[in-house]
């Protein structure tokens, strides 16, 4: 076996039934860190993975058999622990604040060092020089020089998505859902600058990304009496159902289905903002906003995800997306400083959805000066700049909606 692919649990459960060896692991690539950390998987993954980063320190003796080291000789023993250890590879879309917290240079574990806990931060360390950290601690450590490499485009949207922000106010969300889908005001599954080509025999899909189980069941409800087919795809459903309806989606935008038409509609929760990889994917509609600016990125980066073999123009082709977001007047506030980061190209993942963070002497006090510059640039273009305030204008079913 050259290469093993394994969730930390199951991975856990064939090492500790001795199903599986480790120790000859020259890499070990952690996927989705973020995700990892915020699921509670640091715990088995320090357990699979401490041992192998951090060996423990041995010498070959005169009879060429291996004893224990004593720690006299650091230099040698820190040698030998660049060459015990695989290489660490940790990936991740979002530098979240627990992974942030996690890559702290006062974080990291040198060989032969045991960290120490916050609760036992005035007493000394105990943790062996051989062993930094016990299994049953729990908690991935890692390692003293690991680089951080850091994308320009880390916590930003594509600049070739097209994002435009739908004022629900006192329109029927469902209503609204519905134009949205199946055509009307934001029509999501086509528009006049990306023709569908002919010749192809898939279709262009549709996300639609609700916060609650309880609300995808509305959404699909909905969609189907409008008759619009959607498959769903959220926790209530076993593994089995999800990957069914997966891959019903996928036969709908390769258009391979031999057993008639299928639904090129998927209504979902976040379960399906990490890790899906369909290239048809056109438009994702946020039914309800996300609750903070990472969950938007995530959702957003179902779409412009690569070339799309459905579209008979070189921009389509090129991996071009749209997202349509219902904008609540709860969600206003993380709505509108989200659009603002978009407009001026900044990372989105220190925006707040506190009021309080953007007015004068806040965290994130909103420059006033360039909001109104920008206005009095789109004005002049032709373009709507939105009220004074930099929210979203008040709609009916049928109304304008704003793009960014």
């Amino acid at each position: 076996v050259d290469v093993l692919v394994a969730t930390p649990g199951r991975l856990l459960r064939h090492r500790n039934d001795n199903h599986v060896a480790l120790g000859g692991a020259r890499a070990i690539v952690i996927d989705e860190m973020d995700t990892m950390l915020e699921s509670g998987f640091r715990g088995d993954l320090g357990i699979i993975c401490n041992h192998l980063l951090f060996p423990k320190r041995r010498k070959e003796t005169k009879k060429n058999s291996w004893a224990a080291e004593s720690d006299d000789n650091p230099k040698d023993d820190l040698a030998l622990f660049e060459r015990a250890r695989p290489q660490l590879i940790l990936t991740t879309a979002t530098v979240t604040a627990p992974v942030k917290k996690m890559l702290a240079p006062n974080s990291r574990s040198s060989p032969g060092e045991g960290r120490v806990s916050t609760k036992d931060k005035h007493k000394k360390k105990t943790t062996s020089a051989r062993s930094p950290r016990s299994d049953d601690d729990g908690g991935l450590q890692v390692p003293p020089d690991l680089r951080v490499l850091e994308a320009p485009g880390l916590h930003r949207v594509v600049p070739r998505l097209r994002q435009v922000f739908v004022d629900v106010g006192k329109t029927d969300k469902l209503s609204l859902l519905v134009d949205v889908v199946a055509g009307g005001a934001g029509a999501a599954v086509r528009t006049a600058d990306r023709l569908v080509d002919a010749d192809a025999d898939g279709k262009p899909l549709a996300l639609v990304f609700c916060n609650t189980v309880p609300s995808c069941r509305a959404a699909e409800h909905a969609l189907a009496e409008a008759g619009v087919a959607s498959l769903c795809y959220h926790g209530d459903l076993n593994s089995d159902d999800r990957a069914a309806n997966l891959e019903a989606f996928r036969r709908a935008g390769r258009g391979d289905n031999n057993e008639g038409e299928e639904p090129g509609v998927l209504v979902c929760t976040d379960v399906a903002a990490r890790g899906l990889d369909v290239p048809e994917v056109d438009h994702v509609v946020m039914f309800d906003f996300p609750l903070n600016p990472i969950d938007y990125l995530h959702r957003a980066g179902r779409t412009a995800r690569g070339v799309n073999q459905n579209y008979n123009t070189e921009e389509a082709r090129a991996g071009n997306g749209r997202v349509t977001a219902l904008v609540s007047r709860r969600d206003k506030v993380l709505a509108t400083a989200i659009e603002r980061a978009v407009r001026r190209g900044l990372p989105l993942d220190n925006l707040s959805s506190r009021k309080t963070d953007y007015l004068p002497g806040g965290k994130l006090e909103f420059d006033q000066k360039e909001e109104k510059s920008r206005r009095r640039t789109d004005n002049n273009k032709g373009g709507g700049g939105g009220n004074k305030r930099g929210g979203f204008k008040s709609k009916t079913r049928r109304s304008k909606t704003r793009r960014s």
